[in-house]
C-alpha cells in the first residue's frame, strides 16, 4: 500500500527490491537490519525513514533522510506522518544533533518534545544529542 503525494512522489514501505537504491544513499543504515518507509519519485528514492521496535509499544526513529533535490517539499513530514499513522498508540523517540535546527523544528512541529540530552553522542564532530519523544495514545 502506498500514499501518493504531489509531484508524483509515492510513500510506501521499503522492500527487498529497494536494497540497492537505499544502500547508494549517504548515511543509510544497512537496510536489511531495520524496516524503512521510503518516498519514491520518478524511480529514485527521494527520502527514507528507518526505525526499529525497541519494546512493546515503543519505536525508535533511526534516520530520516531527504535527498538534496527533494528537500523543503514536505516529504520528510509525510514520511513521519506515515510512520505515526501506521503505529498509532505507541511511543516514538529519537536522537538528533543539537545543531540540527531544521530536524528539531520538524519533530517539534509534529508534537515531539525534548526529554533528555546525551552528551557527546555524535562524533565527527563530537556533539550532544537531543532526545525527543512522542507518546501516541
Amino acid at each position: 500500500m502506498s500514499t501518493l503525494l504531489q509531484d508524483g512522489v509515492a510513500i510506501r514501505p521499503a522492500d527487498a527490491a529497494d536494497r540497492d537504491r537505499l544502500a547508494a544513499l549517504p548515511s543509510a543504515i544497512p537496510f536489511i537490519e531495520y524496516p524503512a518507509i521510503i518516498a519514491v519519485a520518478h524511480g529514485q528514492v527521494a527520502a527514507f525513514l528507518q526505525f526499529r521496535r525497541v519494546a512493546d509499544g515503543e519505536i525508535e526513529i533511526l534516520q530520516l533522510f531527504t535527498a538534496p533535490g527533494f528537500r523543503r517539499r514536505g516529504i520528510a513530514r509525510a514520511l513521519l506522518r506515515e510512520l505515526l499513522d501506521r503505529h498509532a498508540g505507541i511511543s516514538v523517540f529519537l536522537e538528533v544533533r543539537e545543531s540540527n535546527a531544521p530536524a528539531r523544528q520538524l519533530y517539534e512541529s509534529a508534537g515531539f518534545s525534548t526529554t533528555g540530552i546525551r552528551k557527546s553522542y555524535y562524533s565527527n564532530p563530537y556533539e550532544d544529542a537531543i532526545v525527543l519523544s512522542l507518546i501516541l495514545c
